[in-house]
Formats: structure tokens, C-alpha cells, sequence
């Protein structure tokens, strides 16, 4: 399996946002949600 990678970066983020999702059962839209949420409120 390859391994993605951003300017020879590791995708930490991401898979972190993955695992959380996976462990909180949320679906995709829905944390996206809680993150526009989150990012609008520390405007």
C-alpha cells in the first residue's frame, strides 16, 4: 500500500481526523460541519 504524502510530508492531520471520526462514529459531513463550526467561531 502506498503512502500519501504532501511535499514529502506525512499526512498527520488527516489521519488523525480519520481516527477520531472512526472512534466518535461521525460521518464525513458532519465533522466537517463541526469544523467550519469550530473555525467561525475563532474568527
Amino acid at each position: 500500500m502506498k503512502v500519501k504524502t504532501l511535499n514529502g510530508n506525512l499526512n498527520i492531520v488527516g489521519n488523525n481526523l480519520r481516527k477520531y471520526r472512526k472512534q466518535k462514529k461521525i460521518s464525513q459531513p458532519e465533522i466537517c460541519r463541526k469544523l467550519d463550526l469550530l473555525r467561525s467561531y475563532n474568527v
